[in-house]
């Protein structure tokens, strides 16, 4: 069984303004690389052996700031990537919902059966994500990390945890927060989901 610490990056200017990141590469705020030192602390006391992250630049610094604390090798990896929203970027929430009125309805309850304009599926992602759950299966590190997105995140536990695709708008991730998941296929467990306790005044 392996554990597998999950963390979303740390807070973007996009974030704060409520907009549909996607596939944008959008940087840290400065409250995303506290947010980031205070993960890289935390982490520090469970002997990480590996990262995976998230080739977005967003991913790859709150990585990079982490591993300052741990010391471990880092792989950077599109299987990670946020899902690409397609025409959906760049819009809050209100703004899709006005605009894209169908597909966000859908979107809330059956996701899986949504089509954005122009954006990635969720089998489109779960593809990737299958990718990279097969070869973290056949390595021997047991204590990994992976640095990515919401959407992400939320997809690994419900693929890990065999839960139902309606959970995926029922799940938060917030910037910063980790999930632990002990892993092993078919019988996995959700040990804490979502903790930010280590944020403080960054949460």
């Amino acid at each position: 069984m392996k554990k597998i610490y999950i963390v979303r990056h740390g807070e973007t200017t996009w974030n704060t303004t409520g907009k549909t990141q996607g596939s944008n590469d959008v940087p840290l705020s400065l409250k995303g690389i506290k947010q980031s030192i205070c993960v890289g602390k935390r982490l520090k006391k469970y002997e990480i052996q590996r990262i995976f992250a998230s080739s977005l630049k967003r991913s790859v610094k709150t990585a990079q700031i982490i591993n300052s604390f741990l010391n471990v090798p880092i792989i950077t990896t599109h299987c990670l990537k946020e899902m690409n929203f397609g025409k959906w970027e760049g819009l809050t929430l209100s703004q899709i919902a006005q605009r894209f009125p169908h597909q966000y309805k859908l979107w809330q309850t059956e996701a899986d059966k949504t089509v954005i304009p122009d954006g990635e599926t969720i089998a489109d992602v779960n593809r990737r994500l299958d990718s990279l759950l097969s070869y973290i299966n056949q390595i021997n590190e047991k204590r990994l990390l992976l640095v990515t997105h919401a959407l992400i995140s939320k997809l690994l536990i419900i693929k890990m945890l065999g839960l139902n695709i309606g959970c995926l708008t029922k799940l938060k991730h917030n910037n910063g927060g980790i999930s632990l998941v002990e892993y092993q296929p078919l019988n996995s467990r959700l040990i804490f989901h979502n903790d930010t306790s280590h944020l403080g005044r960054y949460y």
